[in-house]
């Protein structure tokens, strides 16, 4: 994540990198170790000498909340060859390499409903760039994304007979040489 896009997420009330480092990253790392099942560390990337952004590693911290309560309701799963069955079937829809484990992403995001990812894929397809098509496709399913509408043709700007040219009569004309047959 770039430095900036860091300041513009915080106050930027800080001069240097080394104020905000201690003061920010420093304090949230401990504070999320501490008091959540995250953590997190970091590696600032540096173009010469100078901090330009930072690469955070989120990993699991389940030691500090061992009784924390599921705040979601749990979802019925779906049987094991079924799941298996959907899965296989899901990765034969997406051209692209993508684990089992994003399958599922994918499926239970859809609620098990095959025929959303496939017209989800198919927005996809005819979208412009899209970096990380599992996020996208979840994302697509989830915010209902709908392909776009096409416009109408009233009509065409080249919808006309062509001309017939004699490219000889042209050739001598532009050159004069009509003119001077007739002196």
């Amino acid at each position: 994540m770039p430095i900036d896009e860091l300041y513009s997420m915080v106050s930027n009330n800080y001069e240097r990198y080394t104020e905000f480092k201690k003061n920010v990253l420093e304090k949230c790392k401990e504070e999320l170790k501490n008091k959540t099942d995250i953590s997190f560390r970091y590696e600032e990337i540096k173009t010469g000498r100078k901090v330009t952004s930072i690469k955070f590693y989120i990993t699991s911290n389940k030691d500090t909340c061992k009784s924390e309560i599921a705040a979601t309701l749990a979802k019925p799963k779906p049987k094991p060859q079924q799941n298996i069955d959907h899965i296989k079937r899901i990765k034969e829809i997406i051209k692209e390499e993508i684990t089992d484990q994003e399958a599922q992403s994918i499926l239970i995001s859809a609620n098990g409903d095959i025929n959303i990812i496939k017209e989800k894929y198919r927005c996809a397809q005819r979208a412009a760039k899209i970096t990380n098509m599992v996020g996208w496709l979840i994302d697509a399913i989830k915010r209902d994304y709908q392909p776009p509408i096409s416009k109408a043709k009233v009509g065409k700007f080249n919808d006309y007979a062509q001309r017939e040219y004699d490219f000889d009569k042209l050739e001598k004309k532009l050159l004069g040489w009509e003119q001077m047959n007739v002196i």
